[in-house]
């Protein structure tokens, strides 16, 4: 893939890797050669579009970032370069409000999340079912859930779908140790 078309991604991820505020600049301007100048006007239009409210989805920043008029005007700019050799680690930051102050366990990355689950990440993703497998598997071992057909007594039926036990335990010590 062309570095160019690639931007993209790079700057949603350095923008998504700490707090959405000017230490954004700082993140991005690691990732694409450019004037500091341009590089914040592009992080004020993000911060102005996304800044507020819950964490934006990538995908969304990414078509944000593509659309932009500004950042097509960076591109084409002479002396435009990306750094690909950087990668950010997405972390995870607490929405503002009321929740932010709840005393939960300190989870700000994945990686920690299945630490304290005490599972490698490909497990976590497996059984978070990141690649969206669990419907395409058929019945067996590797499925995460156990499915069958509950008859109402009006007639209709109800589908059951019950967790296995590592992923109800799995469940279960997040209800207790996050949401409770």
């Amino acid at each position: 893939m062309d570095a160019r078309q690639h931007a993209p991604k790079l700057i949603t991820s350095a923008f998504l890797a700490g707090t959405l505020d000017d230490s954004a600049v700082t993140r991005v301007s690691q990732v694409i050669v450019a004037t500091e100048r341009r590089i914040t006007g592009l992080v004020r239009r993000l911060l102005a579009h996304f800044g507020t409210g819950s964490r934006p989805r990538a995908f969304r920043i990414e078509r944000f970032v593509r659309e932009d008029r500004g950042f097509r005007l960076i591109m084409a700019a002479e002396g435009f370069a990306v750094r690909s050799e950087i990668q950010w680690r997405p972390k995870m930051n607490p929405a503002a409000g009321v929740p932010s102050t709840w005393p939960v366990l300190p989870i700000e990355t994945i990686a920690q999340l299945a630490n304290i689950l005490n599972l490698s990440l490909g497990d976590l993703c497996w059984l978070a079912d990141c690649r969206m497998l669990e419907r395409k598997t058929g019945p067996g071992p590797l499925r995460n859930y156990n499915y069958r057909w509950l008859r109402k007594r009006d007639g209709s039926a109800r589908l059951i779908e019950s967790p296995k036990p590592r992923l109800k335990a799995i469940q279960r010590f997040l209800l207790r140790r996050i949401l409770e």
